[in-house]
């Protein structure tokens, strides 16, 4: 099956498998997404957090890489995969399954 990455004049009927960052995936839906590689290695990004000097910028900079997952995860409207290797993330390890 072919890919796409995602674009705003992105024919979405296409059959394709639609490719892209949390950020390109903001404001859209899908029938099933995806989210790869939440493991410790990369989730949170670990250059956003190293580039924050401060301790309350440091903060701020793990709620927003934790609000883009939540974003990423809600863009799935019937089926969600969530993807790791080695370590899940903290963001997800921090998670309650709910019944």
């Amino acid at each position: 099956m072919a890919g796409a990455w995602l674009s705003p004049d992105q024919d979405f009927d296409s059959g394709k498998i639609s490719l892209g960052t949390l950020h390109s995936a903001k404001g859209l839906e899908f029938r099933a997404v995806a989210v790869v590689a939440c493991d410790d290695n990369h989730l949170p990004l670990k250059a956003a957090i190293d580039a924050a000097t401060e301790p309350d910028e440091k903060s701020v900079t793990r709620d927003r890489e934790l609000s883009l997952l939540y974003v990423g995860c809600t863009r799935a409207r019937d089926q969600l995969l969530i993807s790791w290797s080695g370590t899940p993330s903290r963001f997800l390890a921090s998670q309650k399954q709910s019944d």
